[in-house]
């Protein structure tokens, strides 16, 4: 028998309507893939997780990744792999927020996520 019930790491309620938070939805889905440092999620594992805020009509998410997700090679102004990906996802209105091992300690030794967030949020548009 299949089942139809998804897994989500972590969902909250975003309450927040100011800042960075504004462009997330009101449900935020977290996706949280502690791998070993050799392995890291490649675009398989995040279109799965495009699934999940797919089949909810969320457009917003956050995906943890400590060793990074795995890159793509570039050729014909063109991105491939887990960050091409995270580009074709943005051009279709669906915005992915990666977090590093960096970013985590970032959030941890600050007094306001909000900061850390907004610089993973505008790093999705960087040229």
């Amino acid at each position: 028998m299949v089942s139809d019930v998804q897994e989500v790491d972590v969902m909250m309620r975003n309450y927040k309507g100011n800042k960075v938070w504004a462009d997330f939805d009101s449900i935020i889905f977290v996706e949280c893939k502690n791998w070993f440092k050799d392995r890291r999620p490649g675009a398989s594992i995040l279109r799965d997780f495009k699934g999940k805020l797919d089949n909810k009509d969320l457009k917003t998410g956050i995906f943890v990744a400590p060793n990074g997700i795995a890159e793509g090679s570039r050729h014909d102004d063109k991105v491939y792999g887990a960050d091409g990906q995270i580009d074709k996802f943005l051009q279709d209105g669906t915005k992915i927020v990666v977090l590093e091992d960096e970013d985590i300690w970032a959030i941890i030794n600050c007094t306001d996520v909000t900061e850390q967030i907004n610089k993973k949020f505008m790093e999705l548009y960087k040229l």
